[in-house]
């Protein structure tokens, strides 16, 4: 399992080059539209399961 930051960031690089944006992909994890926000401007943490999630979405796109 990798550490909030790590995620957070290959989550951005994912967004700024695919070009995907973060209300699409709220709607396809489940994941608050308001909540991702908050974690990727680093104002609070996910939980486990939200950040596997993540994680696993962007590794199947090669991130």
């Amino acid at each position: 399992m990798k550490d909030q930051e790590e995620v957070r960031n290959r989550y951005m690089r994912f967004l700024n080059e695919t070009g995907t944006n973060q209300k699409f992909l709220c709607n396809k994890l489940g994941i608050n539209e308001s909540t991702m926000s908050r974690w990727r401007n680093n104002k609070l943490y996910l939980p486990r399961y939200d950040l596997v999630s993540i994680e696993d979405y962007i590794s199947t796109k090669g991130f």
